[in-house]
């Protein structure tokens, strides 16, 4: 009787009773076809118990991992700071590690409110266009509330 669909186990049950009268057909079997179908219900019910509850410590987990690596991006960035002090940018080469500078160009925002509508993109809020920005600098326009910034970027390898 297990390998019944509760859809078997409904239709099982309505043929233990007479439709007409109501008359219930086959006691001992509708009692059988009652405990399996509500063991069948009982089981998807925790089955379903058991994902949301799988669902929820993955969530904790997401949780934890993002302020473990949040953590790891902020230490990264001070010893990296630590480095550009250490070596004055000057390239650097043991056997186990090479450290090199090369140069990038970055937006460096200085009046928001003073960037042009064509230079924003929408989304869900307005958010700047920081590559369109830099291009344009680049190719010699003039961006009223932001400028090209140089920066060196450290190489680790």
């Amino acid at each position: 009787m297990d390998k019944m669909t509760i859809y078997e186990i409904d239709n099982a049950i309505l043929e233990c009773v007479d439709m007409e009268t109501g008359e219930i057909l086959d006691d001992e079997r509708l009692n059988e076809l009652n405990m399996a179908r509500d063991k069948k219900i009982e089981g998807v019910a925790c089955w379903i118990k058991d994902i949301e509850a799988r669902q929820a410590a993955r969530k904790t987990e997401i949780s934890s991992l993002t302020a473990k690596n949040k953590s790891d991006d902020k230490l990264v960035e001070n010893l990296e700071e630590w480095l550009r002090m250490a070596t004055g940018e000057a390239k650097f080469v043991t056997p186990r590690v090479t450290i090199g500078w090369r140069k990038s160009d970055s937006v460096n925002i200085v009046d928001e409110a003073a960037i042009p509508e064509a230079y924003k993109r929408r989304v869900e809020e307005v958010k700047i266009d920081k590559m369109f920005i830099k291009k344009a600098i680049k190719d010699g326009f003039i961006v009223s509330g932001a400028e090209l910034e140089e920066k060196n970027n450290i190489q680790i390898k």
